[in-house]
């Protein structure tokens, strides 16, 4: 289980690397692949999470920009990756908030 930890102030991307899932000659394709945020109780909250337009695909990575968050909670974000091949890969992320 991937994990990582930010405070409620800062803003950075971050990336899900599918090199280990793709095949020969298989690529990300923008368009179709999404990214999405939950909070503790399971409810979207992807407005909020992750920044609006930041979505982009750098060679085998899905990325996106993460902001916000309430101190001590925990979001789950899913990267759902579709590929030329119209295979798709899932990977989730869990973000910890905590200000120090």
């Amino acid at each position: 289980m991937a994990y990582f930890v930010k405070q409620t102030d800062e803003v950075f991307p971050i990336a899900a690397d599918f090199s280990g899932s793709l095949g020969e000659g298989e690529t990300l394709t923008s368009e179709d692949s999404t990214i999405t945020a939950y909070d503790d109780q399971g409810q979207d909250v992807t407005d909020e999470i992750l920044v609006s337009g930041s979505k982009a695909i750098s060679g085998s990575q899905l990325l996106i920009k993460v902001q916000a968050g309430t101190d001590e909670d925990k979001y789950k974000i899913t990267f759902k990756a579709v590929t030329n091949d119209n295979n798709v890969y899932e990977l989730d992320v869990f973000m910890l908030i905590q200000n120090v």
